[in-house]
């Protein structure tokens, strides 16, 4: 028994009607991407129907031509929101008014066309008839035209759908397959209706679009379609070199970037999976105080401080050695490579920011990264609400931090020695030179006033003095020798005070030139600089016996300061050592891991006091050495990246190391002489009849 048209109408109705409830999640979350263009493929669907039923309950003709133009209306609006549901949510992108104004003219021309066919009949033509209440139609040009315009439409957004069904993961990957899907049951209906392929006079296509009401019905409230969505995720966050993740109230992984994905995520990572299981990389206290950031964040509260350790620095003193008088011993550090991850708040940054990020440190590899954690709040609906965390990476601006602090201290302690050394050293040294020099000009003051007494004396002498003046006269020469030999002592100490002064100005040039060249890396012929060395100290010292053993590699890469480190260390002891038989020995040996340059002599050894300054790395008025070449010695090594470790025995005695970049392990720097003096048996790698060892591990 066949339907009535009545029937069919009133059913169409029905499901055009029903049809329009799924508007209800586009308008609740008109924001979300997808939504506008759901809503309006969704009400293309529903005017389908609705157009064909009143169609089929009314038997004017005029009115059953224009209830066929609200359905052929509906087909472009299904096709336009089709394609635009299909773009934003696999790309997030939205055309803007001016992209839209040619959807917006093609379906005000297909509806002028529509509605103007008597006077043209591009779109129905002359034959079409109305059998009863049904417009039994005989398509015209422009029908055939729209149509495959429409098509198109949805076939472009169907296999933008079908592409992410394929790329995509978990809830994504079903949101898109059941879109994809869904577009098959009124495309076949439509194709029967259009060739005539089924023997019945109505449109089938409702009934198609009854199927497809149940697909989207599924991807609405089975797959969170509209509620889990990731947000341009191929074209903005995809190009972001933050890490940014949005997660919902209930702690599940909304959307997330390549970059959250690369550093964090585990294993089959998707839309829709739990945080916890998406940050599982990240140890657990990590992961709380990201999900903190963002709830507390997002509430307006502020995040809890976790305060961070610190060494606390000590005040100690001593001031400097000469060139070469020492080494460097340094501060002790604490090592955090045995921490999984670190947190801290600290404040944005970025003053246009409205909330105040955490810092996070995390062990990646073998290397600690830093993020800065910020959170924004997004309202999803009245009773839901989502926050978008952004975890930037910045690692290298901690790193400048650093680097900053370290060079402030630098600079700090140049300033703090070089203050000392005007203060202090050439004070004194200038003390002297003025102190001889005053004694000098008063001998030759006296020496000349003695000659004109003597001859005034001369012109008087009688010949029975004669005798008694020759004594005199030989008196006078030793008094005049002895006069001569103080003259000449006082000179020599104005010329060493002055060339211990242009010594520790240009060691204090030295420094300078060292720290502003910090961070070159330079490539060194070893033996050549060794070499030169020598030659140097060779030429300045004649009577030491300078020697160059090698057995390590040819080259070595650092920094700017390894030629004047290995220089200041040899000229000191050369310069210091007061043996019998002055030696020094200049050995290179290489391992797989270091190559170690040593400067070995026979000298006094190096004081305690003068090393104590380096421990303490500070510069104060309790203690003070002979200048700034200790300092010379400590700064050449880390700037080409050298630790450097002192071994000695004797009465006085200090072992240390100093690490690259200045932090040190003390290893007895500031013991007691009983403490600290090393044996025979303990100083094994300590040469034969040599008192100090000095090393560059490079």
């Amino acid at each position: 028994m066949a339907l009535s048209a009545g029937t069919v109408g009133v059913g169409y109705l029905a499901l055009g009607s029903a049809l329009l409830f799924l508007l209800r999640e586009p308008l609740r979350h008109p924001d979300t991407p997808g939504s506008r263009g759901f809503a309006l493929a969704v009400l293309g669907i529903s005017l389908w129907p609705i157009g064909l039923g009143n169609e089929y309950l009314v038997a004017n003709p005029d009115l059953s031509v224009a209830a066929w133009n609200v359905r052929f209306l509906a087909a472009s609006l299904l096709a336009i929101g089709w394609l635009l549901l299909s773009v934003e949510s696999t790309t997030g992108w939205w055309p803007s008014k001016r992209a839209l104004v040619p959807f917006v003219a093609y379906v005000g021309l297909g509806q002028a066309i529509a509605w103007s066919n008597p006077y043209h009949h591009l779109v129905l033509t002359p034959e079409t008839t109305v059998q009863g209440t049904v417009l039994m139609a005989v398509y015209g040009p422009w029908f055939w035209v729209q149509s495959g315009v429409n098509y198109f439409l949805v076939l472009t957004g169907t296999v933008l759908l079908a592409g992410e069904w394929l790329r995509s993961r978990g809830l994504r990957r079903r949101q898109a397959a059941i879109l994809t899907l869904a577009v098959v049951p009124p495309v076949i209906a439509n194709l029967l209706t259009l060739f005539g392929t089924v023997p019945i006079r109505y449109d089938l296509t409702p009934i198609g679009l009854a199927g497809s009401g149940v697909f989207l019905l599924q991807a609405l409230y089975r797959m969170d379609l509209l509620t889990v969505v990731p947000v341009a995720r191929e074209v903005a966050m995809a190009e972001m070199d933050d890490a940014v993740v949005t997660i919902d109230d209930e702690e599940r992984v909304l959307d997330y970037n390549a970059t959250a994905d690369r550093l964090f995520a585990g294993d089959d990572v998707h839309v829709g999976m739990p945080a916890s299981a998406f940050f599982e990389t990240l140890p657990s206290t990590v992961y709380d105080r990201i999900l903190e950031a963002a709830t507390h964040t997002g509430d307006g509260s502020e995040a809890e401080s976790i305060p961070e350790e610190t060494d606390g620095g000590t005040e100690s003193a001593p001031e400097v050695a000469a060139c070469g008088s020492g080494s460097t011993p340094g501060e002790a550090t604490a090592s955090s490579a045995d921490a999984d991850a670190r947190t801290e708040v600290g404040p944005d940054p970025d003053p246009d920011h409205d909330h105040d990020d955490m810092e996070i440190t995390v062990e990646m590899g073998d290397a600690d990264r830093h993020f800065s954690v910020s959170a924004s709040t997004v309202q999803r609906s009245i009773d839901s609400t989502a926050w978008v965390i952004v975890l930037r990476d910045i690692t290298p601006i901690k790193r400048r931090e650093r680097e900053l602090e370290d060079r402030e201290e630098e600079l700090e302690l140049l300033r703090q020695i070089l203050s000392r050394v005007l203060r202090h050293n050439i004070r004194n040294k200038l003390t002297t030179i003025r102190g001889n020099a005053d004694l000098l000009a008063e001998d030759i003051v006296d020496g000349m006033a003695t000659a004109d007494e003597a001859a005034i004396a001369d012109d008087a002498v009688t010949a029975d003095e004669a005798v008694t003046a020759d004594d005199a006269a030989i008196a006078d020469a030793e008094d005049g020798d002895r006069s001569e030999e103080a003259m000449l002592e006082r000179i020599e100490a104005i010329r060493e005070a002055t060339e211990e002064l242009l010594g520790n100005s240009e060691n204090a040039r030295e420094i300078e030139r060292i720290i502003d060249q910090r961070g070159r890396v330079v490539r060194y012929d070893l033996e050549g600089v060794v070499h030169r060395v020598v030659e140097s100290v060779r030429r300045d010292h004649p009577d030491v016996a300078v020697s160059v053993e090698r057995d390590g590699p040819e080259t070595v890469t650092g920094g700017p300061g390894l030629e004047t480190a290995l220089r200041c260390l040899v000229e000191n002891a050369a310069d210091h050592n007061d043996a019998a038989n002055p030696a020094v020995r200049v050995s290179i040996d290489g391992t797989d891991s270091e190559t170690i340059v040593s400067v070995a002599d026979n000298g006094p050894g190096i004081p305690d006091n003068e090393l104590t300054v380096l421990d303490t790395n500070e510069e104060t008025p309790l203690s003070h050495g002979s200048g700034v070449g200790l300092w010379l010695v400590k700064w050449a090594a880390d700037s080409v990246g050298a630790r450097l470790s002192i071994e000695t025995k004797g009465s006085v005695s200090t072992a240390g190391s100093v690490a690259d970049g200045g932090d040190a392990t003390d290893t007895g720097s500031t013991a007691t002489d009983a403490e600290s003096t090393t044996t025979d048996a303990e100083s094994a790698s300590i040469p034969d009849g040599a008192t100090t060892v000095v090393s560059l591990h490079l």
